[in-house]
C-alpha cells in the first residue's frame, strides 16, 4: 500500500516508533476497509443484509466503526488527561454512502494521530512512562494507549471481515 493512500487517513504516515508503526498500520487497516465498503452497492449499503445482528445493514457497521475510532481515541485523551477535541456527533458520524466513509473515518484517524502526537518516538514520553499509562473501558478491560490503538485497529479488520462475510466475500 502507497504513502499516498494512508494519507487519506493520517497526515504523517511513515513516522518512526510504535506509535507511527500502529498509526500506520491503523490507516492501512482503514483503507482496506474502505476498499471493501466502496465496492458494495448504495442500495445495498442501507439494505439490511444482518437480520436480528447488532448492526443490521453496512451503513451501521460503518457508523459504529467511525464512532469507536472517535470513543477508542477519547479514551487515550482522558487518560492523558487532553480534552477532548472538535469532532462531529450524533447524524454527522453515519456515511450516507460507501463513498462517504473514508472522509469519515479519515477525520477519526486524524484525530487519534492528533491523540498520540505527544506519545510518539520523538516525544519527551519514554516507552515504559506510556505503558504506565493504565485506563479502563467500558467494555471491561484495562488498556494502556499502545493496546488503545491496537484494539482499534483490529476492531476496523474484525468490522471489515464482518461486512466480506455479509455480503458473500468471504467465509
Amino acid at each position: 500500500m502507497s504513502m499516498s493512500s494512508l494519507t487519506d487517513f493520517i497526515d504523517s504516515p511513515g513516522l518512526a516508533g510504535a506509535f507511527g508503526a500502529l498509526l500506520d498500520e491503523y490507516a492501512r487497516a482503514a483503507a482496506e476497509l474502505c476498499r471493501v465498503v466502496e465496492a458494495v452497492p448504495s442500495a445495498r449499503f442501507v439494505e439490511e443484509v444482518d437480520r436480528g445482528g447488532e448492526f443490521p445493514t453496512v451503513q451501521a457497521i460503518c457508523t459504529h466503526v467511525v464512532r469507536a475510532a472517535y470513543g477508542h481515541a477519547d479514551h487515550i485523551r482522558k487518560a492523558l488527561g487532553i480534552a477532548a477535541g472538535e469532532r462531529p456527533r450524533g447524524q454527522d458520524l453515519v456515511p450516507e454512502g460507501p463513498e462517504r466513509l473514508r472522509s469519515l473515518l479519515g477525520a477519526a484517524l486524524r484525530y487519534t494521530e492528533a491523540t498520540v502526537a505527544g506519545l510518539r518516538a520523538d516525544s519527551a514520553f519514554a516507552a515504559e512512562e506510556v505503558s504506565s499509562i493504565l485506563f479502563p473501558v467500558n467494555w471491561g478491560p484495562v488498556y494502556d494507549p499502545q493496546g488503545m490503538l491496537e484494539h482499534g485497529i483490529v476492531h476496523v479488520l474484525r468490522h471489515r471481515r464482518q461486512i466480506e462475510r455479509l455480503l458473500g466475500g468471504g467465509e
